[in-house]
């Protein structure tokens, strides 16, 4: 791993994880499987098997956005850990067309790009769950994935035929070029299965089908293929890149990671932990944690030492796993049984007095009150004492 200086920083991962609280967020999938395990709506028709296919932050992790296999987007404002508020959009693609991927402008936070199963790249508005931009790549091919470069200024698309191309969001989404991703060096039909731009939008890594890492110049116009890495001995599934472009890591179907010089491109570490292929990863804002997600396992890496510092137990199987970090948070979202999505947080409790300042503090509060004759403390005005007042002067009736 790369030497980062970082024991301290990742020492409150460590202490974080084990006061984590689950949370299941409440959305439509969550909300019909409650009504079908209820005995009055047991015939109620769900799909449990409704898996998540796609999830995303933005960048300041005020939204949280994931398709499901129905086809459905659905859309989580966060305003704190503990509060948020939920909406749903059916059929974004058309009927039986489920969203593959989902990415969010850099800088314009509200904004989010979706494609999957048919020609189409459609534009959200998050805030109000209304489609603002559709346009189509080219109407013979599949759009695969989508991904906004660090500046907001290229919306990335691939296709099912290893096309690439780049949409300039500042001119109103007007395609500016189209890229072929296949190599000299690749195999015939070796398809594109993971993207990943590096933070100064100059250069494009992609992982292939075969496990090769290629990496590509952005030009005016166009991506050149720079280099090609064997890495791999199957498909990577997932590419992540640290913010200062130290590091590139990649996982895949061989169920290794593999951590590489951005500088050189020569694997430095590899973690092969898993026994099953990872399918998913993140790396946190500051590049300090590291999660690889298969779909039997999930595990929190030190990026500093490679030691594994929090394993996720899971009782199910989960055939597409997910992990996202909050944002600038060391809390999380994933995918739990059901295909129910959780979140694990610590929640910021204010503690409230003890019970005995409670009591000395109701006591200060509390006027002294004389003892009557029967020695008894009464509750009711004595004889002795003038009536109260009134807040309000009487008036006598109108007649």
């Amino acid at each position: 791993m790369p030497n980062l200086d970082s024991a301290q920083a990742v020492e409150k991962y460590v202490s974080f994880y084990p006061e984590c609280q689950k949370e299941v967020m409440a959305d439509d999938h969550y909300s019909q499987l409650t009504l079908k395990n209820s005995s009055r709506f047991a015939h109620a028709s769900v799909e449990e098997g409704n898996r998540v296919v796609a999830l995303e932050f933005n960048t300041r992790g005020t939204y949280l956005a994931y398709s499901r296999e129905d086809g459905s987007l659905n859309l989580w404002k966060v305003k704190s850990d503990r509060a948020q508020t939920y909406s749903v959009v059916r059929e974004v693609h058309g009927i039986g067309r489920k969203i593959s991927s989902i990415s969010w402008h850099p800088v314009t936070h509200f904004l989010l790009a979706t494609v999957g199963g048919t020609s189409q790249v459609n534009i959200w508005d998050a805030s109000t769950g209304v489609l603002i931009k559709s346009f189509e790549t080219s109407t013979e091919t599949t759009n695969l994935k989508c991904c906004y470069d660090a500046s907001g200024r290229w919306l990335g698309v691939l296709s099912s035929t290893n096309e690439f191309y780049m949409f300039d969001a500042d001119q109103n989404y007007n395609l500016a070029s189209v890229s072929e991703l296949g190599s000299e060096c690749a195999e015939s039909g070796d398809q594109v299965t993971a993207l990943c731009w590096s933070p100064d939008s100059k250069h494009l890594y992609a992982g292939r089908r075969s496990g090769k890492l290629g990496v590509f110049a952005v030009r005016n116009p166009g991506l050149e293929e720079q280099l090609q890495v064997s890495g791999h001995t199957s498909a990577i599934y997932c590419l992540r890149i640290d913010p200062q472009s130290r590091f590139l890591i990649a996982g895949g179907d061989d169920a290794v990671c593999s951590v590489w010089d951005a500088s050189n491109m020569c694997c430095e570490t590899v973690i092969s932990d898993f026994d099953t292929p990872i399918i998913d990863m993140d790396l946190s804002r500051d590049a300090l944690a590291l999660a690889l997600c298969s779909e039997t396992q999930t595990r929190v890496y030190s990026v500093s030492s490679g030691a594994c510092i929090f394993q996720l137990d899971q009782k199910n199987r989960v055939d597409d796993q997910k992990f996202r970090f909050y944002p600038e948070k060391m809390s999380f979202v994933t995918i739990a049984e059901n295909e129910c999505v959780v979140k694990y947080y610590v929640p910021k409790i204010t503690e409230p007095p003890l019970q005995k300042e409670w009591a000395e503090a109701d006591k200060r509060k509390r006027p002294a009150r004389k003892v009557s004759s029967l020695g008894n403390l009464g509750a009711a005005r004595r004889d002795d004492e003038p009536p109260r007042r009134g807040r309000f002067s009487k008036r006598p009736l109108r007649r």
